[in-house]
């Protein structure tokens, strides 16, 4: 940035006002801006004819991640299939680096069930898609941005209780190397997902589902 020159009488100054905005993806640190002010003499004896000077001003970096999990369906059987899926938003103002954040799921997977597949956790190491303990993000997450991660659990022919629950915790948090990196709010790191537990209908005449055969005339409600 230059400015152009300006004639000042002796006791006069000149005021130049620079309004700069540190980015988001900033390194946590010193920032250092030097300004130089260079004139024209008269006396070319006098030296020199410019002088310097700085202001250093200190950068910190802090992100809000948050974290909301969900379940699909809300009640199952026996047999039945349950499809998880994290959400986790950097609520800024800091980016989330690479290799700063993670997510952790517990348990995994939840008791009574199976692990179906793989995780799908794009922009995320889940150890080849088995784990997440945890679960470390391998890309950077901006202000604004969310990061998603999914996977599937069947439901074992020997779950209990029935009528029960079928609890999941995910965490959101920092990595054990953040780079200067601090949480501002922890009230938003967990979410807990309940998923209820039901028997699974049967018995003479009964179709899918509870269905009754012909003639029968009722339906098999759940049992609650």
């Amino acid at each position: 940035l230059s400015c152009p020159g300006v004639t000042l009488a002796a006791g006069q100054s000149a005021t130049v006002t620079i309004v700069a905005t540190v980015r988001a993806d900033d390194p946590a640190g010193v920032l250092t801006n030097p300004a130089t002010v260079t004139w024209v003499d008269t006396d070319p004896a006098n030296n020199p004819d410019s002088i310097s000077d700085s202001v250093p001003v200190t950068v910190t970096r802090s992100i809000d991640l948050s974290v909301v999990k969900t379940a699909t369906p809300d009640a199952v059987k026996p047999g039945d299939l349950i499809t998880y899926t994290i959400k986790v938003l950097n609520n800024g103002p800091s980016t989330a680096g690479a290799n700063e954040y993670q997510v952790s799921d517990n348990p995994l997977a939840p008791s009574g069930t199976t692990l179906m597949g793989t995780i799908t956790a794009p922009g995320f190491d889940c150890d080849a898609g088995t784990t997440m303990n945890p679960c470390v993000g391998t890309v950077a997450l901006g202000p604004g941005q969310i990061a998603t991660i999914s996977y599937q659990v069947k439901v074992n022919s020997n779950f209990t209780p029935i009528p029960g629950t079928i609890a999941n915790t995910a965490v959101v948090g920092l990595s054990t190397t953040p780079n200067g990196l601090t949480e501002t709010n922890l009230s938003n790191n967990t979410s807990t997902v309940n998923v209820g537990s039901e028997h699974r209908s049967g018995g003479p005449g009964a179709g899918e589902d509870g269905e009754c055969g012909a003639g029968d005339g009722r339906r098999i409600g759940h049992e609650q």
